[in-house]
């Protein structure tokens, strides 16, 4: 009869148990189905604000929401994005948006802010590839509102000077005042001189926003240097 004893005590434990798994998930579940709920609102609310092109203030929530489903292209796509408008270090973005931009049903627009990540590190022939699959695959009125042209001749222009850089060798240093940092360079191996730009040469957008310019005057006449906003901006 032993062994019917110990049958019947493992059944009652069993059930026991089963019914406290019962009880566990009962319990359990409202707070499952409110925590889906909260991410489902954080959501969006993040793409509310970077459909508003607020992406400074959809950063945060995209991080929250990217660290809870990091497999999520989609959200990848507009972490990256976002990273771009926040902070100095432009180079954490590469990663989720190349990686958001390995799905063929991502939206061509993340080719865009691909392009601008790898620009915006200097890493001109990886941001051209990415400018010219985005205009590969965008219709025509992403490319309107996201257009790449003048930014890829930004890149070609990057690479051509990238590829003349020299070493410089400091021969002599001095503090001064930075409106004053050019009456110190030394012109004699070139000639001239450089001045603070006068009125007569400033635009109206130059008075506007109080652009302070230099000129360079060559001794002996010819080209004059100096940077102005001009006409349109």
């Amino acid at each position: 009869m032993k062994p019917c004893g110990l049958a019947r005590g493992t059944s009652a434990h069993s059930l026991m148990m089963t019914r406290l798994a019962g009880i566990f998930l009962a319990l359990l579940f409202p707070f499952l189905a409110l925590a889906q709920g909260g991410d489902v609102q954080l959501r969006a609310k993040a793409d509310a604000l970077f459909t508003e092109q607020r992406f400074a203030e959809a950063m945060p929530l995209y991080s929250q929401l990217v660290s809870l489903s990091p497999s999520d292209r989609d959200l990848n796509y507009r972490f990256g994005t976002s990273l771009l408008f926040v902070g100095e270090d432009k180079e954490k973005a590469i990663g989720h948006l190349k990686f958001a931009s390995e799905s063929p049903s991502i939206a061509p627009a993340a080719l865009f802010w691909l392009g601008r990540a790898y620009h915006l590190n200097y890493r001109f022939a990886e941001a051209l590839v990415a400018y010219q699959r985005y205009r590969g695959v965008a219709d025509k009125k992403t490319l309107v509102e996201l257009p790449a042209e003048a930014f890829e001749q930004q890149c070609r222009n990057g690479q051509k000077l990238l590829s003349k850089l020299k070493d410089i060798t400091v021969r002599s240093k001095v503090e001064v005042a930075d409106s004053e940092f050019f009456r110190f360079y030394d012109l004699s191996d070139i000639g001239g001189r450089i001045v603070v730009t006068p009125d007569e040469l400033k635009s109206s957008l130059d008075k506007k926003n109080k652009l302070r310019s230099l000129v360079y005057l060559p001794d002996k006449g010819g080209t004059i240097f100096f940077s102005s906003y001009g006409k349109d901006g």
